[in-house]
């Protein structure tokens, strides 16, 4: 049966691809996935930031002039 797969295409998960590898099969990570992990890693980093930089605004009465006379 083994011998008609030519390509698995999974999600990158070690379990997954050392069990295909163990089958002598070629792996290859699932495009999407990578792109929507990427994404909501880099989205939840941009929240944070944003959050951070609200927090030290709320902090400081001359920051909340300067956002304020940027708005």
């Amino acid at each position: 049966m083994f011998d008609k797969i030519k390509v698995v295409i999974t999600d990158n998960a070690m379990s997954i691809v050392k069990a295909i590898r163990q089958l002598d099969i070629i792996h290859l990570g699932c495009t999407a996935h990578t792109i929507h992990l990427v994404v909501t890693n880099e989205l939840a980093k941009s929240l944070k930031n944003d959050s951070d930089c609200t927090a030290h605004a709320d902090g400081s009465s001359l920051n909340e002039k300067m956002l304020s006379d940027e708005e």
